[in-house]
């Protein structure tokens, strides 16, 4: 028996996934655009959101609340050492 690789699969996969790329690059791009902050900060928290729902509008304000709270990295000044 031998394996064989079904190119009509591999490049509706691949063409999937170069898709949700796009659309992933057009949201960060939109929440740069309406927050002010840097494409791979909105990037970033794009990958950080749940993306199940499928609705793009609320995938984009939830990166945009996401970028909108302080990062816990920056408020040192509340951390004690010692």
């Amino acid at each position: 028996m031998s394996t064989t690789i079904d190119l009509h699969t591999a490049g509706t996969e691949r063409r999937r996934s170069e898709a949700e790329g796009r659309r992933l690059d057009r949201m960060a791009e939109l929440v740069a655009e309406l927050t002010g902050c840097p494409r791979s900060g909105a990037r970033h928290a794009i990958g950080e959101i749940d993306l199940r729902d499928r609705d793009p509008l609320a995938d984009v304000v939830r990166a945009i609340v996401a970028t909108r709270r302080p990062s816990p990295l920056r408020a040192t000044g509340y951390l004690r050492v010692g």
